[in-house]
């Protein structure tokens, strides 16, 4: 009989589905720091595998396995500010090539270019 009214009070009082609603979002939260702490790991192995003195080839090759355990992508490049020019420098995978290693890419519609005035 006790035991029943303190299961009531509970359920009136709301007691259960505030333990509940706490539990979940504590689940959630520690699932969002493992993801976090998986990133950063992958982040700094990335890092450390960089050498000053490596071709840009090497650099890329070595960052595409770990980068799509980050994000999904089928195509990466990279493009460099040179002379308030912006100019691709280098493709992943080589055969996906769309424009020219080396060309400039202008500015008028472009996403590397709003990437890059946006720092995103």
């Amino acid at each position: 009989m006790l035991e029943e009214k303190q299961e009531m009070i509970a359920q009136l009082t709301g007691i259960k589905s505030s333990k509940k609603n706490y539990y979940t979002e504590l689940k959630k939260t520690v699932e969002q720091l493992e993801k976090k702490n998986l990133q950063l790991e992958i982040m700094n192995e990335i890092m450390k595998s960089i050498k000053v003195d490596m071709p840009l080839d090497n650099i890329l090759s070595n960052m595409i396995d770990k980068l799509q355990m980050l994000i999904d992508f089928d195509h990466i490049s990279i493009s460099l500010l040179q002379n308030n020019k912006l100019v691709l420098v280098n493709v992943y995978p080589k055969d996906s090539r769309c424009v020219k290693i080396g060309s400039t890419i202008f500015e008028h519609n472009s996403l590397y270019w709003t990437a890059l005035n946006e720092k995103k």
